[in-house]
């Protein structure tokens, strides 16, 4: 019985670890790609933002355009970090019958 028991628990195991594995590493690299891609965009578009008259840029910054850039900078990271999470099988979905 503890040998019939002992087979049964390593054949989940293994495939079960493999997948937590598999997840936790497309995550990261997820994770890690998307952080990467919006800091470049963001200091691309912010050092455009810095070649404005002065007069313009003083305007857009009372209107705070900078905050709202980097509102919707932190909106889209977000987004993609958690579309990238759900393809590669991070996230698993509850489906009621």
């Amino acid at each position: 019985m503890w040998a019939a028991l002992r087979i049964f628990l390593q054949g989940i195991s293994l495939p079960l670890v493999t997948r937590v594995l598999a997840g936790l590493g497309f995550g990261v690299a997820t994770y890690t790609g998307v952080g990467s891609l919006m800091s470049q965009l963001q200091s691309d578009v912010f050092g455009q933002l810095g070649s404005v008259a002065g007069n313009v840029l003083n305007l857009l910054v009372m209107a705070r355009v900078d905050d709202f850039m980097r509102l919707l900078f932190s909106a889209a990271t977000v987004r993609l970090t958690i579309k990238g999470l759900t393809a590669a099988g991070a996230f698993s979905t509850l489906k009621l019958s």
